[in-house]
């Protein structure tokens, strides 16, 4: 599967190969948030991460085609955070509204913490992964 990222003027955009398998989906969602965090470290303002589009989880998901009835099999909505709800996530994209760069860098490392807790809990007790 080839993953492939670039940036447009500050926007993210996936332009790669769709997840075939949960793993894969991981994947991508994890690389996601290392470009973001490589490109803020930078000193590069993110105007648009891209959202489900970028997001190798809600690709897999169905999330988007319509994220209300498909999120919740999402091993982030099955914690829980439907449509990424109360996750770093959110406060990353308030940060980069508000021109908190600062805040969005942290946020940016939290999501990432986040992100690996969820899925190493998922791969030892197999949640999350749809058959």
């Amino acid at each position: 599967m080839a993953i492939s990222f670039y940036w447009d003027d500050g926007t993210l955009v996936y332009d790669g190969d769709e997840p075939s398998s949960a793993a894969e989906a991981w994947e991508i969602t994890m690389q996601k948030w290392q470009r973001i965090r490589d490109y803020l470290e930078a000193g590069e303002k993110v105007e648009n991460p891209g959202g489900c589009d970028t997001c190798g989880l809600c690709m897999f998901y169905g999330a988007r085609v319509d994220w209300l009835l498909d999120c919740e099999q999402c091993p982030i909505g099955m914690s829980g955070h439907v449509a990424c709800d109360g996750t770093p996530y959110i406060t990353f994209m308030f940060a980069i509204v508000n021109n908190e760069l600062d805040e969005a860098r942290h946020a940016v490392y939290r999501e990432i913490e986040f992100l690996e807790r969820i899925r190493d809990g998922n791969q030892k007790n197999g949640k999350g992964i749809r058959h």
